[in-house]
């Protein structure tokens, strides 16, 4: 498992049961570190976006109040 997969197997125990989470791989700039709500479909809206693991993990916990 890479640092990558092991992030996101990190978050997924924590918000795995509401939440989407995967990563963007773009050809500049490293990743972008998504989530949505599991009932959310494809509604971009909802969707969360992140530079970090760290952002994303504070802001799914702000959303989970």
């Amino acid at each position: 498992m890479n640092a990558t997969a092991a992030e996101i197997a990190r978050l997924e125990r924590r918000f795995g049961a509401r939440w989407q989470i995967w990563v963007v791989y773009r050809a500049v700039g490293g990743v972008i570190w998504c989530a949505r709500p599991w009932g959310a479909g494809d509604d971009a809206a909802q969707t969360i976006n992140a530079a970090t693991p760290e952002e994303l993990e504070e802001m799914l916990a702000a959303a989970d109040g």
